[in-house]
């Protein structure tokens, strides 16, 4: 949804800056190309905010996968203080191996300031 925001964002600007369109429009086409803009910038608006929504919906459902993961891992196991186990946890194994391939999935989709 960035890359569309960016090109609708240049559009409107393009379409604002271009001194020889201006000059050859009339009063009443003027206005209507300003209403073109404030559209664009209203559409460009409500895309910026379904792009956050999205990636907090995204957050969210990561969070939840997490939890039940852990979860199970607190059902299934006792853990004692004084217990030292080497091995590792087979749930902890599973969230380790869910986490890994989530990363992998929306590592393509997502830039890498919002994996980290």
């Amino acid at each position: 949804i960035n890359w569309l925001i960016q090109y609708v964002d240049n559009f409107a600007e393009n379409l604002q800056c271009d001194k020889e369109l201006q000059d050859q429009l009339t009063g009443s086409n003027m206005k209507l190309l300003e209403d073109c803009r404030n559209l664009l910038n209203e559409r460009m608006n409500e895309l910026l905010q379904l792009a956050e929504d999205c990636l907090m919906i995204l957050y969210l459902e990561i969070r939840v996968q997490c939890y039940y993961h852990l979860l199970i891992v607190l059902r299934k196991q006792e853990y004692k203080v004084d217990m030292v186990n080497s091995d590792p946890d087979s749930g902890v194994t599973l969230l380790n191996k869910f986490l890994s391939q989530l990363e992998e999935k929306i590592r393509d989709f997502l830039p890498l300031s919002h994996t980290k």
